[in-house]
C-alpha cells in the first residue's frame, strides 16, 4: 500500500509540474502576442470567447 501511495504522490507531482510548465508557456505566449499584436489581441480574445461560449 505504501508503494501505491508513493507512486500516486509522484504522479500527482509530475502532473502538477507539467501543468505549471504549461501555464508558464501559455502565459509567455500571451505576453508575446500582447506585445506584438497590442490592441488586436483583445479582438482575438473576444472572438475566441464568442466561439467557446455561444449564447
Amino acid at each position: 500500500m505504501t508503494c501505491f501511495g508513493d507512486a500516486a504522490g509522484r504522479l500527482q507531482e509530475t502532473a502538477l509540474d507539467a501543468s505549471t510548465k504549461g501555464n508558464r508557456y501559455i502565459n509567455s505566449c500571451l505576453r508575446y502576442l500582447s506585445k506584438h499584436l497590442g490592441r488586436n489581441l483583445d479582438v482575438l480574445d473576444t472572438a475566441v470567447n464568442k466561439l467557446l461560449r455561444p449564447p
